[in-house]
């Protein structure tokens, strides 16, 4: 299927709003259809593999809304599939997204399909998205923005060239363990840091993002929490960032290599993974995180700190699991 392109796909000039291009459309006088395309051409652009239905529904109050289901989708670098609702009512359009899962199975590619800085690496990204905003469909804006949005990264590498809104999470860029413990961060802005996962929960109220649960980052060589706010349409930060150096990990081998029994060795490896959060703590420092995307102000607020909003310790039940690798990842 190929479309061609019209005006309404020129970018919009600096200065000049956006205009919602399906605003005088009723959705609920597109008749019902199943489609299953191979490839969608806009223009030169490639959008990939789509299925999707579309039905005219009604929800529990008796309110009516056009579904849009995305059955299954290979665009931009990831499999695609959820729910689209889109509500009209008194000449204004709300679209709902509910439970929409995009897996990435190459995240640079997919930040430039989307137009954005090539700020993160991954072959294993994965995203739950449950938000909403007023306009159709295909006017996505973080001015409404409302939702929750739960973000999953396996094996990733953050490459800061160019990096745009990651210049937000550029302490995570880590070069010297010596410097960090010395706690001089003046190289927080080189390129690329390596790391084995990245999580959070974020919540979004009209464009304003705070993180449900800290952004963990866990990597070679260190951890990171960060919580806080982010607004999305300005850009301004009100961070708190945890930045904790793996010590306590290296025990047991620094017991073997000085010397010590295995047995010695063990009992500083199960001593760790059941207190080992507590003593992070010394190894730890936290930091406020302030200004915007483009010139992040990083200050540090306190050592021996790694206390953030929305954070949650483990029991003893799940450290005791974790001793024998039947904790969760």
């Amino acid at each position: 299927m190929h479309f061609p392109p019209s005006e309404s796909d020129l970018p919009v000039a600096e200065g000049e709003e956006e205009v919602d291009k399906f605003i005088e459309l009723n959705p609920y006088l597109i008749p019902e259809l199943d489609m299953k395309v191979q490839e969608i051409f806009v223009s030169t652009v490639n959008h990939g593999r789509w299925d999707i239905s579309l039905r005219q529904n009604v929800d529990d109050f008796n309110n009516p809304y056009t579904l849009i289901k995305i059955n299954d989708a290979d665009s931009k670098a990831s499999y695609i599939n959820g729910d689209v609702w889109w509500r009209y009512s008194n000449d204004r359009h709300v679209t709902e997204i509910k439970n929409m899962r995009i897996n990435s199975y190459d995240l640079a590619a997919t930040q430039k399909a989307f137009r954005q800085p090539e700020a993160v690496e991954s072959k294993k990204a994965r995203f739950i998205a449950d938000v909403n905003w007023q306009g159709t469909p295909l006017f996505f804006n973080f001015k409404t923005l409302s939702g929750q949005v739960d973000i999953k990264i396996k094996d990733g590498v953050f490459v800061n060239e160019n990096a745009g809104a990651i210049n937000a999470f550029g302490v995570l860029n880590v070069d010297s363990i010596t410097r960090r413990l010395k706690l001089d961060f003046s190289d927080l802005y080189q390129e690329g840091v390596a790391f084995d996962i990245m999580k959070a929960k974020v919540d979004i109220r009209n464009g304003l993002m705070k993180f449900k649960e800290p952004l963990w980052v866990d990597g070679p060589s260190a951890k990171f929490q960060l919580s806080g706010t982010t607004n999305l349409v300005t850009g301004e930060l009100d961070q708190k960032l945890i930045v904790t150096f793996p010590i306590t990990s290296s025990l047991p081998l620094v017991a073997v290599l000085a010397g010590f029994t295995p047995q010695v060795a063990g009992a500083i490896y199960i001593t760790e993974k059941l207190i080992g959060e507590e003593l992070e703590k010394f190894s730890s420092a936290s930091y406020t995180l302030k200004g915007n995307w483009s010139q992040p102000e990083l200050k540090i607020d306190q050592a021996f700190d790694n206390e953030v909003d929305g954070q949650e310790s483990r029991g003893l039940g799940d450290r005791i699991l974790d001793i024998f690798g039947l904790g969760d990842d």
